[in-house]
């Protein structure tokens, strides 16, 4: 009767080199599917990078562009998932299962309350309003943070690594313009985003405390209420490519209940409306 374990890497057998070698090659295949699986990991967050990559002077990635951008890193991410689920999926089988199993595969869902603070590029911000104008203007922000909530859906695939997809929204960043030849306040103008990105996640530890970094990629839609003095209160909504970078940690209440702080940086690829922000959120998660 044959034994082979590949968790503790031990081999209990009546033909000790045949088994030894066969152990020896399972892991060699399953570590070379490990590796091909983190490099398409890698790739994937390589890819946020250069996705969000453009000259200074153009919209690289403006709203079906952005969205097909993040379907793509979704698919890619996906895949990545899959392969990496593939390539370890004896280890599920040879090794018995653990009431402090927190780095277990499966789904998982959380809710996030978030505090935002606003990173815009003013200057290129105004020389966008400028170029819109007959007049001398200049843009300046009176409420530089906002408040919002994030949701999340995802699979851990790995005892180190998942996936999720992130909603975010945020309400309130607001600012003015003011007309420089008499000083006075042209318009009021308020922000609201939602931002949806795929993101990658990698665990540092895999016990209860989990703390984890995080690289992503998606589209940010922003609406912008105009309030002209004199005039009709207007809109008007932008789609554009974000990348988002961060951290966090998990603390595992119990096998199931997790209490959740990460903090992100939203940077977007709208080189004529910059409106990247950092975000702080707390909030709990439900892993099956």
């Amino acid at each position: 009767m044959t034994l082979c374990s590949i968790a503790d890497r031990r081999c209990v057998h009546q033909s000790g080199q045949s088994c030894a070698n066969q152990s020896r090659r399972k892991l060699a295949r399953r570590n070379t599917r490990v590796r091909q699986a983190v490099a398409l990991l890698i790739m994937t967050s390589m890819g946020a990078l250069f996705l969000t990559s453009g000259t200074a002077n153009a919209k690289p990635f403006d709203g079906p562009e952005a969205v097909g951008a993040t379907l793509a890193a979704g698919i890619l991410t996906g895949i990545a998932c899959w392969t990496v689920e593939l390539a370890t999926e004896d280890d599920d089988e040879e090794v018995e299962p653990r009431d402090d199993d927190y780095d277990r595969r499966g789904w998982f869902v959380g809710l996030q309350g978030v505090y935002a603070r606003e990173d815009y590029d003013i200057d290129r911000e105004e020389r966008n309003i400028d170029s819109q104008s007959n007049f001398k203007l200049e843009f300046s922000l009176n409420n530089h943070d906002a408040g919002g909530v994030r949701g999340k859906f995802g699979r851990r695939c790995h005892s180190r690594f998942s996936v999720e997809f992130e909603m975010e929204w945020l309400d309130d960043f607001a600012g003015k313009v003011v007309d420089l030849s008499d000083g006075m306040v042209a318009s009021d103008i308020k922000f609201s985003t939602i931002a949806g990105t795929i993101n990658t996640k990698g665990y540092l530890l895999t016990g209860r405390v989990q703390p984890f970094v995080l690289v992503g990629v998606g589209a940010m839609s922003v609406r912008g209420e105009n309030n002209a003095k004199g005039s009709n209160k207007s809109s008007q909504d932008d789609g554009h490519l974000v990348a988002r970078f961060g951290g966090g940690i998990d603390f595992y209440v119990t096998r199931h209940w997790v209490v959740s702080g990460q903090a992100d940086y939203v940077y977007s690829a709208t080189n004529l409306e910059s409106t990247n922000y950092i975000s702080v959120g707390f909030g709990a998660m439900y892993r099956w």
